[in-house]
């Protein structure tokens, strides 16, 4: 379940202050291949792309102002060609299987999330794997995609003024407020998404942007005709080479074998608190209980899981695994609980709590912030004002769960419950 946020406008008032222009940070994510020889397979392509007629097209288009729904067909046909043209020239061997897609009047599939009824004008979905060198195209008149498939986007402008880097600090240019609501159905979706990559096309213009919990930082503005090299490196790593990590994904939540994001049913993830030698592991089950739709904000969501330790005959216990990121300035979450010494009514009861960990050179239990974050991916060592941690805690049902609930008289026991509950932990404050 998500609650009903933002709409597409809001985050220009809350990103004022919150948003880096024109910084060299975001395409450190692109520049990290684990191929030889990388610049002769971007030339390649590049010299292709120059020599069709469809980056012509796009570049008329642009001069003539036209709508920016007649740049979507030379886009599309470019982002394709990207991905399939470096196997098809070169022997590339693509690594991970994504396509870009343009959306024209679809709105991807929230599966029973109430989300609003928006959409980047392409989506980086996630697809099957498949032993030729191109994704099979994606029919949005017979398939749907679904929000939890899409780890970025791409939004387009027709003009050069629509572009996100501005030079005044008490203005958000629309085109960041929409790619804010984007990446946040985009973490709502997929809650284990910890940061969203996109990129921004405004006329012959284009620039990379990154939205995480904490805001916004967008590189300068790049020529796509001056700069096609790194237009298609950022295309072909975005579509066949990055992992799904290195597109946001938190690594200590990895997909159960066999499950994909793009399969019919919710995924289930093998869950851990991240740290070396931490054999802590929990298994979801379905989608999420609840998932946050602010992007500035905890950004909160819970699971129903299972232990998923290797423990023979030890009974699976349904628990509540819920993460969020919290204030370095405030009591965690499991501290509050820890102050509970024995069992209240209507209070769920702590089974553990801590906060997650990565591995980073030679500190083996770095916690996670998004400081960490940024300073792994985009080099960054600037820092980040209330730098949050990521939390991660599981919690014993009581009573009756809400997934077990089938009638409103169960809703209204449950909330009666809770609110007891509430009352008396400010009771005994």
């Amino acid at each position: 379940m998500t609650f009903l946020g933002d709409s597409r406008t809001t985050y220009q008032q809350d990103l004022i202050g919150r948003i880096e222009y024109r910084s060299a940070k975001p395409i450190k994510a692109y520049e990290k291949w684990s191929i030889a020889s990388v610049d002769t397979v971007i030339k390649s392509i590049e010299t292709i792309i120059r020599a069709s007629p469809d980056l012509a097209q796009f570049c008329q288009s642009v001069r003539d102002g036209s709508h920016e729904t007649y740049l979507y067909p030379p886009l599309q046909v470019i982002f394709r060609t990207i991905e399939g043209a470096a196997a098809e020239m070169t022997g590339y061997k693509r690594t991970q299987f994504r396509q870009l897609v343009s959306m024209a009047d679809h709105v991807p599939d929230a599966e029973n999330m109430s989300f609003p009824l928006d959409k980047p004008d392409f989506v980086l979905a996630e697809v099957p794997l498949t032993s030729g060198p191109l994704t099979p195209a994606i029919d949005l008149g017979s398939d749907s995609i679904k929000w939890r498939q899409i780890s970025g986007f791409i939004d387009v402008k027709p003009d050069v003024k629509e572009g996100p880097n501005t030079t005044k600090s008490s203005s958000v240019g629309e085109i960041v407020s929409q790619g804010a609501n984007y990446a946040r159905l985009i973490m709502a979706a997929r809650p284990f998404q910890l940061y969203v990559l996109c990129v921004f096309i405004y006329g012959h213009k284009f620039s990379l942007g990154w939205y995480d919990r904490r805001g916004v930082i967008i590189s300068d503005d790049y020529d796509i005709l001056d700069n096609l090299d790194i237009f298609v490196n950022v295309i072909l790593q975005l579509t066949t080479h990055m992992t799904i990590y290195q597109l946001g994904h938190d690594r200590s939540a990895r997909l159960l074998e066999g499950h994909s994001y793009y399969q019919f049913e919710y995924p289930s993830f093998l869950v851990s608190m991240g740290a070396a030698g931490d054999t802590r592991l929990w298994k979801t089950q379905g989608p999420p209980i609840w998932s946050s739709l602010s992007l500035l904000g905890r950004g909160t969501a819970t699971w129903r899981a299972v232990s998923a330790e290797n423990k023979p005959n030890k009974k699976q216990v349904v628990v509540i695994l819920k993460t969020l990121w919290r204030s370095q300035t405030r009591e965690s979450e499991s501290d509050i609980y820890a102050h509970i010494k024995s069992p209240l009514p209507g209070v769920a009861e702590l089974s553990l709590g801590d906060d997650v960990c990565i591995p980073v050179a030679r500190e083996a239990h770095a916690r996670v912030t998004i400081g960490t974050l940024r300073s792994l991916i985009l080099d960054d060592g600037a820092g980040v004002l209330d730098d949050p941690v990521l939390h991660r805690l599981t919690l014993k049902t009581v009573g009756l769960p809400l997934w077990d609930a089938s009638t409103t008289k169960d809703f209204i026991l449950g909330s009666l419950a809770a609110l007891k509950g509430f009352s008396t932990i400010q009771l005994t404050r």
